[in-house]
């Protein structure tokens, strides 16, 4: 259950600054500083607060003056927000190549080459601000490398790096990857991980590391793992550096394009960050048109409030909020809440900037508040369509007998609401990318539909404003074959729902069940999902 009363009080004074495609962090207090394998991930003296910051950016990407140019203007608005992050004591992340998914091969092999950048290896612990190379690989990458050295932060940043290969079959000797790399605070490259699942990224190769590759410990004794937009939804590196290695803090990048009914950029969020029970800092591109926005700082289980954007008319935007690495367990959780453009100091001291207000200007920048979906397909899963009635009734459902799911709810007549609620139950293979990814997914949910024909539902961007209903959901419950259940409470205005506002609970029902139940409890009028989304991975194909 949630706890909302008693909170832990934080030292806010003991902060340091990180800084990553989007976040940055700072203290005052004694320093850690131990060897990776030394490092206990699961016990601390005391409390750490950090202060994060999410960038969520509109990248500049005009080829006019080939890729080296969109890597220094990037940079450059890099550095700008970085500074501005500096002056708040926060946490900073942005992407530097803006490589879309699917459009890495749009351009020419010399166009694509161009917005590569080259790394060192982080045993080396190499400044690059310190180099004599004076390449135009290294060119992008020394200007944050100085901009850390000189901000005294970290900052960890998304890139397309260029590794040499051995491969004959590649023209150019390099293999390229999608690759977030870390530089400490005197600018030297501390870590760097190589994206495993790719997403319709043909001119990349697949990152091979082991996924503790992917976490790096700072000096004010907080460990994070790393993961790059699509790895969210498989078992490393993030997933597993969490439940085997006891990882409580992750950062990530992502051009993620939104899927409706259960994986909009905020629903997988928060949902991963509840679901593992641990802080989330997410920085996605703001990139409406194609489906992709969405960051936040999620505090998983903690009392604190998450902190998010979904907003097709922001532009950039600057999320400022603090986090304590002190994650309880599952009985103390805590969710997230929307909060508006413009700067908002709260009481907890989380806060927003909106770009005019303060922010880097991104001159000449068209903001256009266009906006797309993609859609699961619910054709394939069982669905009912709950009636309406007086007082609380309940509905089962199972799909291939291998699934079950329930609902708890009301929905009394009313001649004025033409609304229709299905109860969705689905345990099987879901496509992604086209059917270019095979994904082991086991669903149960209940959605709002613009008629009782499945296939009417969640699209609510053909119906306009939300719909005001009578229909009340109590709870879902579903039993699982999976641990790996992540509960998400979505709004027609594509808002999530208060935290204060649902429970999420989760335990075996037997050798080889979860019992997993969502319970809401006030109404929500406007309500388009209320889900339990599992991955079972050993099932995918």
């Amino acid at each position: 259950m949630r706890v909302r009363d008693g909170r832990r009080t934080m030292n806010v004074n003991k902060l340091w600054l990180f800084a990553l495609w989007g976040i940055t962090l700072s203290t005052q207090g004694h320093a850690y500083s131990q060897p990776l394998e030394n490092f206990d991930y699961t016990s601390r003296d005391e409390d750490i607060v950090y202060r994060a910051a999410v960038v969520e950016y509109r990248a500049y990407d005009d080829m006019k003056d080939g890729g080296l140019a969109v890597l220094k203007e990037n940079a450059r608005m890099f550095v700008e927000y970085a500074a501005a992050a500096k002056q708040q004591v926060i946490f900073f992340f942005l992407s530097l190549s803006r490589v879309r998914p699917h459009r890495s091969m749009s351009v020419s092999p010399a166009a694509f080459a161009s917005k590569t950048q080259a790394l060192p290896d982080p045993a080396a612990a190499a400044v690059l601000c310190n180099s004599t190379d004076t390449s135009e690989s290294v060119e992008a990458v020394r200007v944050l490398s100085c901009a850390a050295a000189e901000l005294g932060i970290y900052l960890v940043v998304n890139l397309a790096e260029r590794v040499p290969s051995a491969r004959e079959c590649l023209d150019s000797g390099f293999d390229v990857y999608n690759t977030e790399v870390v530089f400490d605070r005197a600018g030297a490259v501390v870590a760097k991980y190589h994206k495993k699942s790719l997403y319709l990224e043909p001119g990349f190769t697949p990152g091979s590391q082991d996924d503790k590759e992917a976490i790096f410990t700072t000096d004010f004794g907080v460990t994070f793992t790393l993961q790059v937009c699509f790895d969210v939804l498989y078992p490393g590196p993030g997933t597993s550096n969490v439940v085997e290695r006891g990882v409580k803090d992750a950062i990530m990048s992502s051009y993620w394009v939104d899927e409706l009914p259960f994986l909009t950029a905020p629903q997988v969020w928060q949902s991963w960050s509840e679901g593992l029970a641990v802080n989330l800092m997410v920085a996605n591109v703001h990139n409406p048109e194609e489906g992709a926005l969405g960051s936040g700082i999620f505090r998983g289980l903690t009392s604190q409030d998450s902190l998010y954007t979904y907003d097709p008319n922001s532009g950039s935007k600057l999320l400022v909020g603090e986090v304590s690495q002190a994650v309880p367990e599952r009985e103390d959780v805590g969710m997230g809440i929307y909060q508006e453009a413009t700067w908002i100091p709260t009481e907890n001291g989380d806060g927003e900037a909106e770009e005019k207000n303060g922010q880097p200007e991104t001159e000449g920048r068209e903001i256009r508040s266009e906006r797309v979906f993609l859609h699961e397909d619910l054709e394939r899963y069982s669905s009912y369509v709950l009636e309406r009635g007086d007082g609380a009734m309940e509905r089962s459902l199972c799909h291939n007998d291998s699934l079950c799911c329930s609902v708890t709810y009301s929905f009394p007549a009313d001649l004025t609401d033409n609304s229709s609620f299905l109860l969705l139950a689905y345990s099987g293979v879901s496509e992604k990318g086209g059917g270019a990814y095979k994904l082991f997914t086991q669903v149960c949910a209940v959605v709002y539909c613009l008629n009782e024909n499945v296939t009417s539902c969640a699209r609510v961007e053909e119906n306009g404003p939300s719909q005001k209903t009578s229909f009340r959901a109590h709870n879902v419950t579903g039993d699982f074959d999976t641990s790996y259940i992540y509960p998400s409470v979505f709004t027609q205005d594509f808002k999530l729902v208060d935290a204060s506002l649902w429970d999420f609970e989760s335990s075996f029902s037997s050798e080889k069940l979860v019992k997993s139940t969502l319970v809401l409890h006030e109404e929500v009028d406007n309500l388009l999902s209320l889900t339990l989304f599992g991955r079972w991975f050993d099932r995918d194909p």
